[in-house]
């Protein structure tokens, strides 16, 4: 599709997010407020950057592509989870897990 649209100064871009702290992943956590606020602890440091994403963190990379500033790029998707496709999925140990 970029190559398709590129000449009528169409740009195709891909947000790929990782971990969000939202309702819909805090629904699908089960335990009380503090199994909750522990199990998110956990993820959060799976991650390199040490925390789960919120939904400003994808928010701010979408207004960043939508600008006009970022007026040279297409075809590419960008990545927002917290530096996990760096580390790679096998990088992750059960200690990264533990409380």
């Amino acid at each position: 599709m970029a190559l398709d649209y590129a000449h009528e100064n169409i740009r195709v871009l891909t947000v790929c997010p990782g971990g969000v702290d939202t309702p819909l992943w805090r629904g699908s956590l089960t335990g009380d407020k503090a199994a909750i606020q522990a199990a998110l602890r956990r993820s959060g440091r799976t991650h390199p950057v040490g925390r789960v994403g919120q939904p400003s963190d994808i928010a701010s990379v979408v207004l960043f592509l939508a600008s006009d500033g970022e007026s040279f790029m297409t075809g590419e998707y960008i990545c927002v989870d917290g530096g996990l496709m760096a580390k790679g999925a096998w990088a992750v140990s059960g200690d990264d897990w533990q409380e």
